[in-house]
């Protein structure tokens, strides 16, 4: 297991040092703090708390900052950042939806209303500006159970 483990931290660091430069060991943080805080679900969203968000953000804004010269490496950290603020509004969306599952009640019309237009106009920016970094299509053709499980259709 040693010997894995290894090579899997040889991959890790050479990705990170080709790919974001001076912001290498910051983006090696925040991929390390993403395997531990976010739980996988089968067929569900991520089990993901707010504070573990909070505990990856300042690895991506320190990752930002030695890479201000280095413009492919710091559009690389804008690009794992967006997809980050992303994830974190759609957390906030699941945790509506799963509270509103277990608990029967629907959340406040306009509780949901304020969120789910932070998410749409979020989805907009990020399409338009980097369209890779969330499937905009996948995540609209598959919010039809968000949507009706918060009240939103």
């Amino acid at each position: 297991m040693k010997r894995v483990f290894a090579i899997i931290t040889a991959l890790l660091d050479d990705y990170c040092r080709s790919s974001f430069g001076a912001g290498a060991e910051h983006v090696k943080k925040y991929w390390i703090l993403a395997d531990s805080v976010i739980v996988p679900r089968p067929r569900m969203f991520p089990l993901i708390k707010p504070e573990s968000l909070e505990t990856m953000r300042p690895a991506l804004i320190a990752a930002a900052k030695p890479t201000m010269n280095e413009p492919s490496s710091n559009h690389r950290i804008s690009f794992l950042h967006a997809g980050l603020e992303f994830t974190a509004i759609t957390a906030e969306a699941h945790r509506l939806k799963e509270t509103a599952e277990t608990s029967g009640t629907k959340p406040a019309p306009t509780t949901v209303s304020a969120l789910m237009e932070r998410r749409w106009q979020m989805t907009r920016a990020i399409f338009q500006t980097r369209p890779l970094a969330v499937n905009a299509a996948l995540v609209a053709a598959n919010d039809s159970t968000l949507n009706s499980a918060i009240n939103r259709e």
